[in-house]
């Protein structure tokens, strides 16, 4: 059996699972085949009648090679982690920007004579109500159990919906 595949009736499937052994990486590394091909090949070339190989178990000098999962989930993690970088700076590039014009229509409202408690009543005013909303669709979605009962992706659509 070769990672959950039995290859003595040669089906065909995955190679190793995430449940192999370090014996299942020794049968399912292709170095027993490589030595049956090379075996058969001598046998041949010497004339003699090749014995029956097929062994279910055989003996091997090394220790069994065991993978390291972070070894081998390296590069997929390093792309990653690149994405990640690049997705930070950009979004704070963008909120740089942001913040910048902001910043020239503050100065230019202030020009114009805007003061500032008539802008800090402007901003309570229009964030006040969605803060409102946002409480009681979650107090609504806690009461009848959103949370427990429903997928994940329903309940991002669910809260989405402000």
């Amino acid at each position: 059996v070769c990672g959950g595949v039995d290859t003595r009736r040669g089906t065909t499937g995955r190679g190793i699972d995430r449940r192999a052994t370090s014996h299942d990486w020794y049968s399912c590394s292709g170095f027993l085949a490589f030595q049956r091909l090379a075996t058969e090949f001598l046998f041949k070339a010497s004339g003699r009648a090749s014995p029956n190989l097929d062994l279910d178990a055989v003996p091997f000098p090394t220790a069994a090679y065991q993978s390291r999962a972070v070894l081998s989930a390296a590069p997929e993690l390093l792309g990653l982690t690149a994405v990640l970088i690049f997705a930070y700076r950009a979004g704070q590039m963008a909120g740089w920007v942001v913040a910048e014009r902001e910043q020239k229509l503050l100065e230019a409202m202030k020009l114009l004579g805007l003061r500032d408690a008539v802008r800090i009543a402007s901003h309570i005013l229009c964030n006040v109500p969605a803060f409102v909303l946002y409480g009681l669709e979650f107090a609504a979605a806690l009461h009848l159990g959103v949370f427990t009962l429903s997928a994940p992706a329903a309940l991002a659509a669910f809260l989405a919906l402000a």
